[in-house]
């Protein structure tokens, strides 16, 4: 089984919470790094459960 990496970057605080808007997912197999996915969050609501 080969290994992932995720990264966040670019945080900002909205609402008392500290959240990355832009991420990666890296599949790491023995020949090298490939980059999985890449994105960017455009908008973002939630609610804390009670």
């Amino acid at each position: 089984m080969f290994p992932w990496e995720g990264n966040g970057s670019n945080y900002q605080t909205k609402a008392g919470m500290t959240v990355p808007f832009k991420g990666e997912v890296v599949w790491i197999p023995s020949e090298g790094r490939k980059t999985y996915f890449v994105g960017t969050v455009t908008s973002l609501s939630y609610e804390f459960s009670s």
